[in-house]
């Protein structure tokens, strides 16, 4: 009976002590994933590791892995929904003005995964300007016009405030933004206090 018990307690130690090392490498597998989001930043392109996360979320088998990986996939899909904004909206709405010219010498008249095209001062011709050459600070300060211009209802406005947040905490000059954002999106989504 002794033996029994003794090789009952061993095989539930090691059964917990499995069960602890996948959920370590499930959690490690997230982590290696969220290490990548700055490159995904520099491209605007968050549908790779969004893909992954998601991926990694239904494959997860431990309660940390999956808790992980649902953590990172709820990050990439915010950020991810941010150039699907600029998407939607610019053609609709061509960002004009002043302050268009100055960015980017034009009015920026369609969106595109592949980056944006602006309509030349003068009429001159349009320029196709690719994701990665729109530094984060344009990238911000359009996706702000936008979330803040376009219309829907203040949760959906909070949620992509959130997004912006992120995207300019992984970016060392832009970070000291994250604040401000992360602020405006709580004001504007209450909900998104507790998470």
């Amino acid at each position: 009976a002794e033996a029994k018990k003794r090789d009952e307690e061993n095989a539930r130690k090691t059964r917990e002590e499995e069960q602890k090392k996948k959920a370590a490498d499930e959690v490690s597998g997230a982590e290696n994933l969220q290490r990548q989001i700055g490159g995904a930043c520099r491209k605007k392109d968050f549908r790779p590791l969004l893909d992954a996360a998601r991926q990694a979320e239904k494959q997860a088998s431990t309660d940390d892995g999956r808790a992980a990986a649902r953590s990172l996939k709820d990050s990439l899909e915010r950020l991810d929904s941010l150039r699907r904004l600029l998407i939607d909206n610019v053609q609709k709405t061509p960002f004009r003005g002043p302050a268009a010219r100055r960015e980017f010498n034009g009015d920026i008249v369609a969106a595109t995964g592949a980056g944006l095209t602006i309509l030349l001062g003068g009429g001159v011709g349009t320029s196709e300007r690719p994701w990665e050459q729109v530094n984060p600070r344009q990238f911000i300060d359009l996706c702000a016009h936008y979330a803040s211009n376009a219309p829907m209802d203040d949760a959906a406005r909070g949620n992509l405030m959130a997004g912006i947040a992120l995207f300019a905490y992984h970016h060392p000059h832009t970070r000291p933004l994250s604040g401000e954002y992360a602020a405006r999106a709580r004001q504007l989504n209450p909900d998104l206090e507790s998470r």
